[in-house]
């Protein structure tokens, strides 16, 4: 897998204090919107780690659907496991 790095000038309108985990592989609700670069993709991994995040802040910017491993700390969001 690649990772690409942005600088937060790139990310404008997203939590400069938050950038440090987009591409981290975990999905972070707070971090999954347009301006934060869709937490970098994090929330459509297959599988995606979703300790950050609960409810709609899950859901995959690509499919709508949420794609979290069932770990018991998504308040039941399960997707493609």
């Amino acid at each position: 897998m690649i990772k690409i790095t942005l600088s937060i000038t790139d990310l404008e309108g997203c939590n400069g204090e938050l950038t440090a985990y987009i591409y981290n592989d975990y999905c972070s609700s707070e971090l999954n919107s347009e301006p934060c670069d869709y937490d970098g993709g994090d929330c459509c991994l297959d599988h995606a780690n979703c300790d950050y995040c609960d409810g709609d802040g899950c859901l995959c910017h690509e499919t709508g659907l949420p794609h979290c491993q069932d770990d018991g700390q998504t308040d039941g969001v399960v997707g493609k496991c």
